[in-house]
C-alpha cells in the first residue's frame, strides 16, 4: 500500500500535469506570435500621398505611393476602383466618368512601387473625387482620393499680340494715370458686377480655354497674388500687375476687391496703357485698403465701398494734380474727401511749385524703401508659400501614420484575442488530468 502510494504521485500522470502545462503554454504563445506575424504582414501594405502630373483639360495623370511594402506583398495584388457599395458607404458620388479611370501597377528597377493611375478621356472637371481598392493575399484595402486639377499654365503673348490688344496710348503717361480713377467709378456698388454676371457666364464654363496671354480657366484655390506674379511683366511689381488685372477683369472678382476672386473665369492681361496708368504709391495705397476691407469684411463689420476706395482714389488723384488741373470740375465730393485740396489750388503758382518740388524729392527719397518693402513683402510671401506646402507635406504624413497606427491597435486587438483564448484552452485542459489521476489512485487505496 505505501509502496503504491509512493510510485502513484512518482511515476503516475500527475507527475507530469506542471510540465506538460508549461509545454502547452509554449506552444500556445508560439502560435498567437506566429498568428500575430502574419496578420502583421498580411495588413502591413498601405496607400500613401498622390502625385499629380497633369492638368484640367488633359488625360488624367497620377501616382500613388504604396507604403510599407513587404516581399511576396505584389504577386497578385489586384486595384482597381471601388465598388458602387463603397461610394455610397462612403458618401462619394460615383460619377460616370470615373469608370475611365485604369489603375497601373508600377515596379521599377529603381525606387519604390507605386500606382498609375490614367484615364483616355480629357478630364473637365476641377475636382475629382474617387475610392481607390485594393485586393491582395490575405488583405483588403480601400481609400479615398480628392484630387484638384490646376488649369493648363497660360502661354505668355508676343510683343506683337499685346499691341492690337491695347487702346490709343498715344497720351503720356500722366493722361492715362487721370483716366485710371473714372476707369473704377464707373463700377459703382454691385452695378458692375450684377452687369457682368450674364456676360461672364460662358467664361464660367470649365471646358473654356484661355486664350495667348491670359490665364484661366480660375479654380476656387487661385489668389490673385500667384497669377500677378505669374503675369507681370519685367519691371512691374506684383502690386501693379495685380490692381491692373482688377481693373482689366471686374467681373472677375466679388465686390471689386482683389482678394475675391471668382472660379470659372479667364483673366485678360492687362495692356501697356493701363499697367502705365498705374503708380507704384497708388498700388501699394490700394492693396493695403482692399486688405484692410478684407479683414474688416471677414470680422463681420463690413465697410462701405466708398470707404474702402477713399485712400486709393485720393492718392491717385493727389500724384495726378500736378499735370492734370482739369480734374478739379469732378465735383464737390472731391474737395470733401481731400480738404486741404481747396487751399492747395488758392494759392499763388508758386506754392505750387514748391510742392511739386518736394513730393518730387520725397519721392525719390522713397524709392529706396519702397524697392525693399517690395523684396520684404516678396520674401515673406514665398516664406509662406513653402511653410503653407511644408505643412501639406506633414498632414499627408500624419494621416499615413494615423493608417498605421491603426493597423498596429487591430494587430494588438487580435493579439489579445488569441492569447485570451488560448489561456481559456489552457483553463479547460488543465482540470483533465487531475480528473484522470483520481480513478487510478482510488482502487490502489484498500
Amino acid at each position: 500500500m505505501s509502496v503504491t502510494d509512493r510510485q502513484g504521485p512518482a511515476g503516475g500522470p500527475q507527475a507530469g500535469g506542471p510540465g506538460r502545462r508549461r509545454r502547452l503554454r509554449r506552444v500556445a504563445l508560439a502560435v498567437g506570435i506566429a498568428l500575430c506575424a502574419t496578420y502583421g504582414r498580411a495588413q502591413a501594405l498601405g496607400l500613401g500621398e498622390v502625385k499629380l502630373h497633369s492638368a484640367l483639360g488633359e488625360p488624367l495623370r497620377a501616382e500613388i505611393r504604396l507604403l510599407a511594402v513587404r516581399p511576396g506583398e505584389l504577386d497578385g495584388l489586384r486595384v482597381s476602383l471601388a465598388p458602387p457599395q463603397a461610394f455610397e458607404q462612403a458618401g462619394v458620388e460615383r460619377r460616370p466618368e470615373l469608370a475611365g479611370l485604369r489603375f497601373e501597377l508600377v515596379r521599377p528597377k529603381k525606387g519604390s512601387p507605386y500606382l498609375r493611375v490614367t484615364s483616355r478621356e480629357p478630364v473637365r472637371e476641377p475636382f475629382l473625387d474617387f475610392l481607390v481598392q485594393v485586393d491582395w493575399r490575405g488583405g483588403h484595402l480601400v481609400k479615398e482620393y480628392t484630387l484638384l486639377l490646376d488649369p493648363p499654365t497660360f502661354a505668355p503673348a508676343a510683343e506683337g499680340e499685346r499691341a492690337p490688344a491695347g487702346q490709343p496710348a498715344a497720351s503720356p503717361a500722366p493722361a492715362p494715370a487721370a483716366s485710371a480713377a473714372p476707369a473704377k467709378a464707373p463700377a459703382p456698388p454691385k452695378a458692375a458686377t450684377s452687369s457682368s454676371a450674364g456676360a461672364a457666364a460662358a467664361p464660367a464654363g470649365p471646358a473654356r480655354t484661355a486664350p495667348p496671354g491670359s490665364y484661366g480657366p480660375t479654380t476656387r484655390h487661385d489668389t490673385l497674388w500667384r497669377i500677378a506674379q505669374r503675369m507681370r511683366p519685367p519691371g512691374v511689381s506684383v502690386q501693379r500687375m495685380a490692381i491692373a488685372l482688377l481693373r482689366a477683369n471686374p467681373e472677375a472678382f466679388y465686390g471689386d476687391n482683389i482678394n475675391r476672386l471668382k472660379a470659372g473665369y479667364v483673366l485678360r492681361r492687362p495692356d501697356q496703357a493701363l499697367l502705365a496708368s498705374i503708380s507704384e504709391a497708388e498700388a501699394l495705397r490700394e492693396v493695403a485698403a482692399q486688405n484692410e476691407a478684407w479683414r474688416a469684411l471677414k470680422a463681420g463689420r463690413p465697410l462701405p465701398r466708398r470707404e474702402a476706395r477713399s485712400g486709393a482714389e485720393g492718392g491717385a488723384r493727389g500724384g495726378a494734380e500736378a499735370g492734370a488741373g482739369a480734374r478739379a470740375p469732378a465735383g464737390a465730393r472731391l474737395e470733401l474727401a481731400v480738404p486741404g485740396r481747396g487751399e492747395a489750388a488758392a494759392g499763388a503758382p508758386g506754392g505750387k511749385a514748391g510742392d511739386q518740388t518736394g513730393r518730387q524729392g520725397t519721392g525719390a527719397g522713397g524709392q529706396a524703401e519702397l524697392a525693399k518693402l517690395r523684396n520684404d513683402l516678396a520674401l515673406a510671401l514665398e516664406a509662406a508659400d513653402s511653410a503653407h506646402k511644408e505643412n501639406e507635406e506633414l498632414r499627408q504624413r500624419l494621416a499615413a501614420l494615423e493608417e498605421q497606427i491603426q493597423s498596429l491597435q487591430k494587430m494588438l486587438n487580435l493579439k489579445e484575442e488569441t492569447l485570451a483564448a488560448i489561456q481559456r484552452r489552457l483553463q479547460q485542459q488543465a482540470p483533465a488530468p487531475a480528473a484522470r489521476s483520481g480513478p487510478q489512485g482510488a482502487p490502489a487505496s484498500p
